[in-house]
């Protein structure tokens, strides 16, 4: 589909979306224009304290940091004034400063969404309580909503969240390597729709950002079909010139980010050093042995540009392999 490639979707497909969705164009549509593209460049403000607080004080999301945050199950991300819970690479729940922090969930998730109607596409506690008729909180029904997030994940949403046990809030994680973000939205990459690195990870020791796309080996923007390079050359392109234009703003945002985590995580995560190249490379996955040929030949294809890691399988990955991967990217 046009959404799976990132390209122009008719307004037919638009009609189906909403309709599936129970929803109007304005919930699964927003306008940008260029000047406010130019003002989104990534940007991570958060009170970390009050969410903090948040978090304890709201049955659900407490249970969802102590159970699953905590596990390596989901992931917390930070955004500007707003904060995300990841669960198999979909949105678990949004929680927005302006809200208190309140989580707010994708209908399509919650149990009973058949009957939930109008409105935006995430709704509150309350809100959900209010259609259903039920006096039964997000807690009790969580199973349920991890359950229908699993059974809507994707190929590709799914690689990243092997990294999840990667976050600096896992009790189980002792990797000097960390994840920090995931779907890092970048403004003006200069690749239309295709603004959304999917990890940056964080080494402790070399105290240096590393960001990362990661492909199956089956993608066909890894192919050059006849083109002069293929569609994920241009992307990385795109993704380089941006880290090097804005390095300054990128890793003063970050810095925050490992604030918040070290807060957090009650921990003293180093902070970036600035002197230090922002690393960016290309991880292939979900191939066999009997494949090597065709990422032979994706490496020929690349050069030079950007270095490439065959991953393998994501779910195999370890804290020592990922150093491997991590060392390569800095050579």
């Amino acid at each position: 589909s046009g959404l799976r490639r990132s390209s122009c979707v008719s307004l037919s497909s638009v009609e189906k979306i909403c309709h599936a969705l129970s929803s109007g164009v304005d919930d699964v549509l927003e306008f940008i224009s260029d000047e406010k593209r130019k003002k989104t460049m990534i940007k991570r403000c958060v009170d970390v304290s009050k969410l903090e607080a948040r978090i304890k004080a709201n049955p659900f999301l407490s249970l969802i940091y102590q159970g699953y945050v905590c596990s390596g199950q989901v992931f917390l991300a930070f955004r500007n004034n707003e904060a995300t819970f990841y669960y198999h690479g979909k949105q678990l729940c949004n929680m927005r400063d302006s809200k208190n922090f309140d989580p707010t969930i994708n209908k399509a998730f919650l149990p009973l969404r058949t009957i939930i109607s109008g409105g935006s596409q995430y709704i509150s506690e309350k809100e959900w309580q209010e259609n259903t008729n039920l006096s039964c909180g997000y807690s009790t029904v969580l199973v349920e909503i991890l359950e229908n997030i699993e059974h809507r994940q994707d190929p590709e949403s799914l690689q990243v969240s092997y990294l999840y046990k990667f976050s600096p809030l896992c009790n189980q994680c002792s990797s000097d390597i960390i994840l920090l973000d995931i779907e890092a939205a970048f403004a003006e990459s200069g690749v239309p729709d295709r603004d959304r690195i999917d990890v940056v990870m964080y080494d402790k020791i070399r105290q240096q950002l590393l960001f990362a796309e990661i492909k199956r080996l089956s993608d066909v923007r890894l192919q050059k079909g006849g083109k002069l390079q293929s569609e994920i050359v241009t992307q990385m392109d795109g993704y380089r010139n941006i880290l090097d234009k804005e390095k300054p703003t990128i890793i003063e945002q970050y810095n925050r980010v490992i604030e918040y985590y070290s807060q957090l995580a009650q921990t003293a995560i180093p902070s970036i050093n600035a002197k230090k190249d922002i690393l960016l490379g290309l991880w292939i996955t979900e191939y066999i042995r009997d494949d090597s040929s065709c990422v032979k030949d994706l490496r020929k294809q690349i050069g030079t540009k950007f270095p490439v890691a065959d991953i393998g399988q994501m779910s195999s990955l370890t804290a020592a392999s990922l150093e491997k991967v991590c060392k390569l990217f800095s050579k």
